[in-house]
């Protein structure tokens, strides 16, 4: 009788250490399997500017590479970046396009209305 219980405790244990060696390293990757993490401040899809500039900030958690209109944006160690957007008269468009180093990208457009 005692040697089945120790099997049961051994085997639950074993099992038990999988299962956290696995969450573990679920909650350390989470962020790169889910990609790049794009917010985006300053700027609304849809409103209408009536100053030609207007400046952006936000993060880019997890990129390589962030791309506004095609330029590309630097970031700061912490994924922090804030850019200045010239504004024609009319209808703009705006894409803002983060890629990270697999290779996933996000891509946002913003349409806006410069008055």
């Amino acid at each position: 009788m005692t040697t089945n219980l120790k099997k049961i405790i051994t085997i639950g244990s074993v099992c038990l250490l999988f299962l956290i060696i696995i969450g573990y390293s679920y909650y350390r990757s989470e962020d790169l399997l889910r990609g790049v993490k794009l917010e985006i401040n300053g700027i609304t899809d849809g409103q209408a500017y009536g100053d030609p500039i207007i400046k952006m900030n936000g993060i880019a958690k997890n990129a390589k590479n962030l791309q506004i209109n095609g330029r590309e944006i630097f970031l700061d160690k912490e994924w922090n970046w804030q850019e200045q957007i010239l504004l024609q008269k009319g209808y703009n468009i705006i894409t803002i396009k983060a890629e990270d180093k697999f290779g996933k990208i996000k891509e946002k457009n913003y349409k806006i209305i410069n008055n």
